[in-house]
C-alpha cells in the first residue's frame, strides 16, 4: 500500500528544491521527479541503484532532516 504524503516539499519537483546539481542530475537519470519517488525506497535500497552513492544519500537525508521530514526516510 502506497503512503499518501501531503507535505508540499515531498511533492515538489526535486529540481526546484535546494539540492546540488549532481543530486538533481542523478535523480533525473533514475527518473525520480519528487522526494515521494525516493521515499518508495529504503536508504540501503537507494544505494543499490546505479550511480546513487553515499554522497547522494547523505544529501537526501540531510535535506529531509533540515525540513523536519526525517521520519519518512526510515519509518
Amino acid at each position: 500500500m502506497d503512503m499518501l504524503y501531503t507535505d508540499p516539499v515531498l511533492n515538489a519537483s526535486i529540481k526546484d528544491l535546494e539540492f546540488s546539481a549532481d543530486f538533481i542530475k542523478k535523480t533525473r537519470q533514475l527518473r525520480f521527479v519528487t522526494l515521494t519517488d525516493l521515499l518508495a525506497y529504503q536508504p540501503n535500497d537507494l544505494l543499490k541503484l546505479p550511480g546513487f552513492g553515499y554522497r547522494q544519500l547523505t544529501e537526501y537525508i540531510d535535506f529531509m532532516e533540515k525540513e523536519n521530514l526525517g521520519k519518512y526516510v526510515m519509518p
